[in-house]
Order: structure tokens, then sequence, then C-alpha cells
């Protein structure tokens, strides 16, 4: 996305927004698309290939969302990161005034977040939350109760829990709250995801998360030492790659979503949330040494080393293992389930709710025998094409 888009919010989709009207914000373990609607769309809890509980962007809204919108529609919206930061903002403008959405995932501390806060900026605008949840691509609907101004969703191994001042109710299946803002005023909305057994991990100041997400980020991006006329778009592409990658192992996924369906009812339907070695390895080179061995520097491109960072860490223990792989398996795995061991050919297949026949979780792209070495190889050139120590740890990405 660029660093301020604006626009005026057609009307209601029987399905998901045009895919250049979404917005990535994420927390490194799974990532979240935000429409210029302000609608969550699609987020897989608790990792990149968990199944999703809010999967409008391949189906429709009962498949489920998360919107926080004006009630009475927006004249005009602009959108934008919050500097150097994964932090999104939405300003909505309406006849009544000016709203803005702030939205973020913060850094994972034993339960993955949504932190979603409305401020008011002038006038009085009216808003209306819409929240539905579906598990598993849209198939399940969780039993939903009320604690104080928490509301707690379980189905099956999954809980999820609401907390919010505003006040909410049901609605056909669905969780509303309608309320305005004002100058000055500010609603939060934490949504919290946590393993059913496990003990409950509800709301929190969401301004000072939002503030302490910012700082981190903020202070990651900082460490890039390119300083020229492209600063901007490198530490986008720096930050828009920490949030594809999943932290615990540093493998990079190739996309968030479970396909975008490139011909319906057709067989080129793929599950990309997958680590595909060439990718990943690309990705290091690319955006840590700029232009490869190989690679034809176009007229006006970054120099060498624009995205190199200031801090030399290590080659992470995933890149290690996935080059061990190399050595032994045949034919060799060029992508990754669960990012941390490999899958063999032909992935399980299971349909989801939305483009029927079309979208298939865990259904990863054919194999083909032409990219063995390459791949191999992809992953070792990621590590020559810098010098050691190497300047970017990709097991943490820090």
């Amino acid at each position: 996305m660029e660093p301020e888009q604006a626009g005026t919010p057609g009307a209601e989709r029987a399905r998901g927004l045009p895919v250049e009207d979404y917005a990535l914000i994420g927390d490194a373990h799974t990532a979240a698309l935000v429409g210029r609607n302000g609608s969550v769309d699609w987020l897989c809890l608790p990792r990149f290939d968990s199944g999703a509980c809010f999967a409008a962007l391949l189906g429709g809204k009962e498949h489920g969302f998360w919107r926080i919108s004006p009630a009475g529609g927006a004249q005009r919206v602009t959108r934008r990161y919050r500097g150097e930061t994964l932090g999104l903002e939405t300003e909505f403008r309406t006849s009544e005034g000016v709203a803005r959405l702030v939205d973020c995932m913060p850094r994972r501390s034993g339960h993955a977040s949504v932190v979603r806060v409305v401020e008011g900026v002038s006038g009085r605008v009216a808003m209306r939350m819409d929240l539905v949840i579906r598990f598993d691509y849209g198939w399940v609907v969780p039993w939903m109760s009320r604690a104080g101004d928490h509301l707690h969703g379980i189905a099956g191994p999954d809980s999820i829990c609401l907390a919010t001042p505003a006040q909410t109710r049901g609605e056909n299946l669905r969780t509303v709250a309608e309320f305005s803002v004002g100058p000055g005023d500010r609603v939060p909305f934490v949504l919290s995801w946590h393993p059913q057994l496990a003990g409950a991990s509800c709301g929190g100041d969401a301004m000072h998360v939002i503030a302490a997400t910012e700082a981190w980020w903020r202070e990651w991006s900082g460490r890039c030492r390119h300083q020229g006329p492209w600063r901007d778009a490198v530490v986008r592409s720096l930050v828009t790659l920490k949030a594809l990658s999943y932290e615990p192992t540093g493998g990079i996924v190739a996309a968030v979503t479970t396909s975008l369906p490139e011909d319906l009812g057709g067989a080129r339907n793929w599950d990309y949330r997958y680590c595909w070695l060439r990718v990943h390895g690309t990705a290091a080179g690319e955006h840590e040494n700029g232009p490869g061995p190989g690679h034809r520097r176009q007229q006006g491109g970054l120099p060498r080393g624009t995205a190199r960072f200031a801090q030399p860490p290590r080659l992470s223990a995933w890149e290690e293992n996935a080059m061990a792989d190399a050595a032994h398996q045949e034919p060799l795995p060029y992508n990754y389930a669960h990012f941390d061991h490999y899958i063999a050919a032909g992935g399980e297949q299971e349909d989801t709710a939305a483009f029927r026949g079309s979208v298939h979780a865990g259904q990863r792209a054919e194999d083909f025998t032409l990219l063995r070495l390459d791949d191999a190889a992809q992953v070792g050139l990621a590590s020559l094409w810098r010098p050691r120590p190497l300047v970017m740890e990709f097991g943490s990405f820090t």
C-alpha cells in the first residue's frame, strides 16, 4: 500500500474488496488484511497456516469479517501506515465530521491480538461495528457469552475474546455496536485469541499497546542504514517482509491467504501460506544486499547494499535445517508447511466455504522438477551474497 491512499467507499459488496484495497497488519506469527472500508476480511489464528476466522476476502460476509466504519458511510477515505511501522491509520470523512481508525497487531506475548481504536477528529461521527466470527474458513459459528465488558466466543479448540467499553448486542448471528465519537474521544476494541483450555487473556490498555507496538517497529526499521531518496520504499519492503516472516523459525510465507482463485473451478488455485526455499533465498539476498549474482540492475535502481542492516547476526537455524534437507531429500522439498518441516507431494485438499471448488486450504502449488537444484542454490546464495557475519538474522529478523 502507498504511504497514503484516498478514495470514496463504494456500496457493500457481496464478496471482499479488490485485493488492492487491502492493507496488511501482522505480528510475525500471522497477519490480517484490512480493507479501506474498515473491514478485516482475512485473518488466520493463531498462525499463518491456521484456519481463517475472517474469510470474507474469499467468500461473503457470512464467512467472517470485522468492520468498524461510519454508520452512514463516508464521503472520503484516506489511510496510511504510521511512519516506519506496521500500524495502520484510516480516516473517514463524513458530512458530520471526521473519525480515525487505528489498527495494529501487537508483538506476540502468549496470545494473538488485534487492537483497533476509533478516534474522534472533528464534529461528531456516528460509528458502527459489525463482528462476524466464523472459524475454519466460515464453517464454524462460535458459542458466544458475555462477562462484563468482555464477549467470549468458543468453538472447538479455539477461544476468542472481544474487550471494549462500547455497548454490544447480538443481531442476526453477528455482534453489533453503535456509538459516536467527537474530538478527543477514543473507543478501543481488543480481539484476542487463545486455546480454549488455556487461561483467557483479554483486554488491556489499547493505547499503550499501540504505542509500544509502534515503538518496537520504529526501533527495528530504524536499523536500516540507507538514507537516500528511496528509503521509504526500502523500509516499507523490509517491514512487509518482516510481517510475512514466521518469527519462531524465520521462514517467509509467499502470501498470507489460501489463494485468490486464478480460475474459478480450475486447477491453479493454490495455498500460498508456505515458505518456498526459492522465495526465501531470493528475499534474503535482494533485501539485504540489493541485486545478487545474475541480477540485471535497472537504470536508476537501488544501489547494492541499500537495505543492509547495521547489526550483523547469524544464519537462522531454519535456513540451516532447510539446507540440511537439501542434502539428503530426493526430490528436494521446495516449500514447507508449518515453516519447520517439509511436506510430501500431494498436500491435503480441503474445500473452503468461500469460492466453491476453487479455493483449497493445504493444497500447495505443483511440483516442478526444474526448480530442485535452483531452490537449494537460492538458499545457499542468500548467505553468499552478503559478507559474513551476516547482516540480518532471519531466525528472529532482529
